[in-house]
């Protein structure tokens, strides 16, 4: 997918020390109907304690709507533990792209589902800022349900911002800085 999104200036000033900006959530239904799910991709912008952005994206299971494991789930699922203490399945971070506010910003995004051989891509302003390759799907094996396109919610509540000219593909198409990394990648 593709789409350019812009956050106000205030937004890097307002943003907390270890505080995070959302870009993008990706979430699945839930299992047996339920409405918790097994597994999230999120893409933010993110403070360090020392005050400096990045870009990062985060594979959780901070999906879950429920403390506990639901009773007709498959043996092993885990249980979602809190959001601050949330399993993590990987996370990518990336310090090199500038974070930038209130100036418009190209963002491209390339999944391919898989428990262990997964592809995660990531591009901001036609550079790469996440390449990862294993886990892209929760233990339930559920189906995307709740994409948030350009989340403006953060660590210290509410945010605003703008999105425009969203693309949504099943293979990153030509001129797309993914292509040929998705190619490549996929070719095991």
């Amino acid at each position: 997918m593709r789409y350019y999104f812009k956050h106000p200036t205030t937004a890097g000033s307002t943003l907390p020390n270890d505080g995070l900006l959302t870009v993008s959530d990706f979430k699945p239904s839930g299992y047996g109907g339920t409405f918790g799910g097994d597994f999230r991709i999120f893409t933010s912008i993110e403070k360090d304690s020392s005050g400096n952005l990045m870009w990062r994206v985060t594979a959780d299971r901070a999906s879950y709507a429920t403390p506990s494991t639901p009773a007709n789930a498959p043996d092993g699922i885990k249980p979602f533990v809190s959001i601050s203490g949330s399993f993590w399945y990987w996370k990518e971070t990336n310090k090199v792209i500038p974070v930038t506010f209130n100036a418009w910003h190209k963002f491209e995004l390339y999944i391919h589902w898989h428990a262990t051989k997964g592809l995660c891509l990531w591009a901001i302003d036609d550079q790469i800022a996440c390449a990862h390759q294993g886990r892209t799907l929760g233990e339930y094996n559920n189906q995307w349900g709740r994409l948030m396109l350009f989340g403006i919610y953060n660590s210290y509540g509410p945010g605003s911002g703008s999105i425009v000219r969203h693309e949504a593909w099943d293979f990153p198409k030509n001129g797309s800085v993914l292509q040929d990394l998705a190619r490549k990648m996929l070719a095991w």
